[in-house]
């Protein structure tokens, strides 16, 4: 119900998503360094986690091996039949005031997209491009492609563009809370500084 309510009212600003900016989108979301990065990291964590923080790591490569290839197959899958659909699946922020209404935001808009007539849709390139994930990584797995793995695939989507959706959201308040906590913790050091300085015999 709680998905289902935008799709009768929101009618989203129509913001052309063409072939060309959606190839670049489509490049910065798999290729870009802060994402080869980031997923290296989850990959590394991963590993450690599962295996306890013993031997885990010698299985890295091909750990990530696999998720990049998963990576690749989605965001292609995506990126392509987005296309054709002519979906709009870019995250925005909500531009609300308060908590409560921006957390609605996020959880009835995280896997939604613009459709061509400017209004909400199911997000379906998406739900697409993370079952084709599940089946490259049953294939460099060498596990079965069962509905089970299906749904596990479209529950780790959904979760991801929880994720992503909450970023967008609120990452620039996070960033704001940080740069903060920074300035106080040079205004403190500096003036600790000229405070000895200023002691000494």
């Amino acid at each position: 119900m709680v998905i289902v309510a935008p799709l009768s009212y929101a009618q989203q600003s129509r913001s052309e998503f063409g072939w060309e900016e959606r190839w670049q989108h489509y490049v910065h979301r798999t290729y870009s360094p802060q994402r080869m990065g980031l997923l290296a990291a989850d990959v590394g964590l991963d590993s450690i986690l599962s295996s306890g923080g013993k031997s885990g790591m010698g299985f890295y490569p091909d750990r990530y091996g696999s998720a990049l290839s998963r990576r690749i197959t989605r965001t292609s899958i995506e990126f392509a039949l987005g296309g054709l659909l002519k979906e709009d699946a870019r995250r925005r922020p909500s531009h609300q005031k308060g908590l409560r209404n921006r957390l609605t935001w996020v959880m009835t808009h995280a896997l939604l997209a613009v459709g061509p007539d400017g209004r909400l849709t199911p997000a379906y390139a998406r739900y697409a491009a993370a079952v084709g994930g599940v089946g490259v990584g049953s294939v460099w797995q060498q596990t079965p492609f069962t509905a089970r793995c299906v749904l596990n695939g479209l529950a780790g989507s959904a979760m991801f563009s929880l994720q992503d959706q909450m970023l967008t959201e609120f990452g620039p308040d996070f960033q704001r809370i940080g740069f903060g906590i920074a300035r106080s913790w040079r205004r403190t050091i500096g003036f600790r500084r000229h405070n000895t300085v200023d002691n000494r015999p």
